[in-house]
């Protein structure tokens, strides 16, 4: 999975395109690709995946169930991280769902959808709703 990673800092957002066929290496490298983007530890990660040129997946996610707790692990780098990933094939759209259940109990949230202005307004949705989060705990602290 030839990927192209570029972090946008003025709108926080990391902008991933992926293309040609998945394998198992790509996806175990994502992480330090994400961290290597976004450096800056203890920040949360907004990223747009654009998955619309995957050609094909040389793994499934049984092949990567192992390797799940070093991910885990790597993505701690970051508060959390919403990522979005947009396809228009439905077999990617099924596997990316897969890779979201696998996620399901951590700090990583994914969600995958067919159209960009849908996944786009689910990570406002997740940037609004963690800065509430931000904004209300600094009020209990300070005391108002």
């Amino acid at each position: 999975m030839p990927t192209e990673l570029h972090y946008d800092a003025e709108n926080d957002l990391m902008h991933t395109r992926a293309f040609g066929r998945v394998t198992k290496e790509d996806l175990l490298r994502h992480p330090s690709a994400q961290i290597e983007k976004l450096p800056q530890e203890g920040a949360h990660l907004y990223e747009l995946l654009d998955a619309r040129d995957v050609e094909g997946v040389d793994v499934s996610i049984l092949g990567i169930v192992a390797h799940v707790p070093k991910m885990f692990s790597q993505l701690r780098h970051f508060d959390g991280v919403s990522l979005a990933i947009l396809s228009n094939e439905d077999w990617v759209y099924g596997q990316a769902n897969q890779l979201a259940a696998l996620f399901a109990r951590s700090s990583v949230r994914i969600r995958v959808f067919r159209v960009e202005s849908q996944a786009m307004a689910w990570l406002d949705d997740q940037r609004a709703a963690r800065n509430a989060v931000i904004e209300a705990s600094a009020r209990r602290a300070g005391g108002a």
